[in-house]
């Protein structure tokens, strides 16, 4: 997927070549474009034309950011034998009610959710709490790891749930992340750690902050898509 400037902003997109007569030029996420051009066209009037989209393309991609990424499904959705995602690994839950001490472990591809018997317990809350309890644990570490690599250093980190971000980055230094990035794979949430961490050196998306991203992790892009891809089906888990 190939990258271009617009007023500033960095935006992905994709180019198909077709047998028609006109361009035509989609947002289909967040700071993704899709770009549709006859076959014979030059890529520079190509990118011409998106330039000459640069306001509409800057509307429509506000707009899209202020959305919820997606609504939560039904709770009763979760249920012995469901599927859970734990850092980008398909996990399978499995539900039991017993009498020993309420417990959530995770072994063999399997997560192991306890239920005391007597005192019965909202599945839904137990597996959240576990869930942001993983993700504050990794994204602490992470963070740690990288503000070292970046040669820097951030204030405090809060884990949130929240409906529009992934992450943010004050200009204080206070990071918050969402807890619900523990369900992407590794270097996916490396990805976000490295974005929020770079905010440190350029509150913007500017071409430099694009660039010091991708110094440390060059396929960041994939990372990037990757999120706007699964969102809706993270969302729908818990």
């Amino acid at each position: 997927m190939a990258s271009i400037s617009i007023k500033q902003h960095i935006y992905q997109y994709t180019l198909q070549r077709q047998v028609r007569k006109t361009l035509q030029l989609q947002l289909t996420a967040i700071d993704t474009l899709s770009i549709k051009a006859p076959k014979s066209i030059n890529l520079d009037v190509i990118l011409a034309f998106i330039q000459q989209k640069a306001d509409w393309i800057q509307q429509k991609n506000n707009i899209l950011q202020k959305q919820p990424l997606t609504e939560a499904s039904p709770l009763n959705d979760l249920k012995d034998g469901s599927i859970l995602l734990f850092k980008g690994n398909e996990t399978i839950l499995r539900v039991k009610s017993t009498y020993c001490k309420p417990a959530i472990t995770l072994a063999a591809q399997e997560l192991c959710v306890n239920l005391y018997a007597p005192r019965p317990q909202d599945l839904r809350a137990c597996l959240k709490t576990w869930f942001i309890l993983q993700a504050k644990k990794i994204l602490l570490q992470k963070t740690q790891f990288w503000c070292q690599r970046l040669n820097t250093n951030v204030g405090k980190i809060t884990i949130r749930e929240q409906k529009t971000r992934w992450g943010s980055c004050s200009s204080l230094g206070n990071i918050n992340y969402n807890w619900r990035i523990i369900m992407a794979p590794e270097k996916t949430i490396d990805y976000l750690v490295i974005h929020e961490v770079s905010h440190r050196h350029y509150m913007n998306h500017s071409k430099e902050f694009w660039h010091l991203v991708q110094s440390h992790q060059p396929d960041y892009a994939k990372h990037k898509l990757w999120l706007k891809q699964h969102s809706h089906e993270i969302f729908q888990i818990i």
